[in-house]
């Protein structure tokens, strides 16, 4: 890809057009500049993400916190969950044997997924149209994999970090499910990119429905408490994922 079509994934942020959900705490981190290799499904542009992963740009600036994309990778990867009713039928006693159909192509894509860093992955589907777990979880539009998050990460009761069987070492990788951000109210695509690169910088989820953690916006611009401040200022000190200026 050319050098324009990375400057154009993280152009200087737009402004963000919402009133605050309440009250933002003082203070950020040391600059930090995160580079980020972008990761393209078929049939995707940088055009197509760009006002998604420029947003993020204004939604973090607050926080000392920017994006510099290093490269844009394409993968032939249509969907990270796969697997079909008919096919999970005959095995669904055995959770082992499921997990191994279901989370294949995303078990394959991350033992790849070796060294330091952050990736941005942009795929046409997270799950597969007919995969059993987008019936059980049907707005899943984002899923994030990454050592510097404490919380387990799991999906339908199955823990992905054992699942997936991830090397020792591995890249922090957001998965993002195109298809679904077109579709969400309040225009709420740049804030799902948000909330997952967020859990990629080690934050958990919270029940305060104002903070950018909670997942549940309701047209408001969604903000960071103290507490989550620190975190970030903990994984700037991450070697390999961040760059303090």
């Amino acid at each position: 890809m050319s050098a324009a079509a990375l400057a154009l994934l993280f152009a200087p942020p737009e402004p963000v057009d919402r009133p605050p959900c309440g009250a933002s705490p003082e203070g950020g981190v040391d600059a930090r500049t995160v580079p980020v290799r972008v990761v393209l499904g078929p049939g995707l542009t940088p055009e197509q993400i760009a006002p998604e992963t420029r947003r993020l740009q204004g939604i973090f600036a607050d926080y000392g916190v920017a994006f510099e994309a290093t490269e844009i990778r394409s993968t032939g990867l249509e969907a990270a969950i796969v697997g079909t009713p008919a096919q999970v039928r005959p095995i669904q006693e055995d959770r082992t044997a499921v997990a191994a159909l279901v989370f294949a192509p995303l078990r394959g894509f991350m033992a790849n997924q070796t060294g330091q860093g952050l990736d941005l992955v942009f795929l046409p589907h997270l799950n597969a149209p007919d995969s059993p777990i987008r019936s059980a979880v049907p707005g899943l539009a984002g899923l994030t994999i990454s050592p510097l998050l404490s919380e387990r990460v799991e999906l339908e009761g199955f823990d992905l970090v054992e699942v997936l069987d991830l090397p020792a070492q591995y890249r922090a990788t957001v998965f993002i499910d195109h298809s679904r951000l077109a579709g969400l109210e309040h225009s709420a695509e740049d804030l799902v990119v948000a909330h997952e690169v967020g859990h990629a910088l080690g934050l958990v989820h919270t029940e305060d429905r104002r903070n950018l953690m909670s997942g549940r916006w309701f047209g408001c611009r969604p903000e960071l408490d103290a507490g989550q401040i620190l975190r970030l200022g903990a994984s700037a000190q991450s070697p390999g994922l961040g760059q303090n200026e």
